[in-house]
Formats: structure tokens, C-alpha cells, sequence
């Protein structure tokens, strides 16, 4: 991890019209737009999980990926987009921990391939990607 490395603050992500999620660091602020035009907010304060700072965030489909200041990717599978605002991310199990780098992940994108899923990292000297 780059001891040096300072995140950006307040990086949002619109990973569908209804959500925003902001990116302060160890903090998600996740905004949601429920069925009844009702805003809700949720903070995810998740340094004692991630234990680094969270630098790039996407959602593919049902999964939401987090880059980190160590290099790493987590992931976390969603139920709906209501879990988003009704639960504590630090108190859901991480499906996976995706060690990339021991660079910052600075960028990270989802695509697919023959229906295959591939993650696309970037940090500050590389690029990679991971099926």
C-alpha cells in the first residue's frame, strides 16, 4: 500500500438512476430512491472490515465491488438494492477478497465476454484484468 496515497474526497458512483453511492474513504454514503419516491441514506463506516481506504467502487448486476488503498478488491453480493439502506455492509459477510495489486486500485469496471465476467483494475502503473 502506498503510505502516501490520498483519496479523492467524495467520489460518487451512479451505478443505476434510483442509486448513488458516495465514496469518503473508510465511509459509503448510499442514497436510494425506493418504489414510493422516498430518499433513504445509509452510512457504511467499513475501516474495521476493509482495514484500508476504499478507493474505487462499481456494481455489476447483483454484486457491488470495492478497490482499496491496499490493492485489493472486495466483493459483496447484494439481495435488491434495499439491502443498500436497511442493513450495515460491515456486518455482511464479504463473498470475496480479490488481491490485484499492492497498489491502489484507482479505477475498477465490470464487463463481459461470451457471458463471462471479467474485472478491470487500473492503479497507478498497471492495468489488470481478472476473469
Amino acid at each position: 500500500m502506498d503510505p502516501n496515497f490520498d483519496l479523492p474526497p467524495g467520489k460518487i458512483y451512479i451505478p443505476i438512476p434510483e442509486v448513488v453511492i458516495i465514496n469518503e474513504g473508510h465511509d459509503l454514503f448510499v442514497v436510494v430512491l425506493n418504489d414510493s419516491n422516498q430518499v433513504r441514506v445509509k452510512r457504511h463506516y467499513l475501516l474495521e472490515l476493509i482495514k484500508s481506504k476504499i478507493v474505487s467502487v462499481v456494481m455489476h448486476v447483483n454484486i457491488l465491488f470495492l478497490g482499496t488503498s491496499s490493492g485489493n478488491v472486495y466483493l459483496f453480493v447484494i439481495k435488491n438494492i434495499q439491502q443498500l439502506v436497511n442493513e450495515n455492509l460491515n456486518q455482511s459477510p464479504v463473498t470475496k477478497i480479490i488481491p490485484i495489486s499492492n497498489e491502489p486500485i484507482l479505477s475498477l469496471d465490470i464487463t463481459e465476454v461470451k457471458k463471462k465476467p471479467y474485472i478491470i483494475a487500473f492503479t497507478k502503473s498497471n492495468l489488470h484484468v481478472i476473469k
